[in-house]
């Protein structure tokens, strides 16, 4: 594939991941409280056969433990 041609599509599927956010956003954030941390990352395989890899999206969340804060709390206001 030529560099133009590649580039095109490489723009076409940036385009298409990010819509895909957009549209799964509800669903990527959950429902859960606590969040401390959220990440995304959109993933683009680039190894000379981009035709046979799709692009991904990776999602992490991290929580604090509830259950643990509320010890803690529970110790530290003794």
């Amino acid at each position: 594939m030529n560099p133009e041609k590649f580039r095109e599509l490489l723009v076409e599927m940036v385009k298409a991941c990010g819509q895909e956010v957009i549209d799964r956003a509800e669903d990527l954030v959950g429902n859960e409280d606590g969040i401390t941390s959220f990440d995304i990352w959109l993933r683009f395989p680039i190894d000379g056969r981009m035709m046979d890899a799709c692009p991904s999206i990776e999602v992490q969340r991290e929580h604090y433990s509830k259950k643990a804060f509320d010890a803690l709390m529970e110790e530290y206001t003794k």
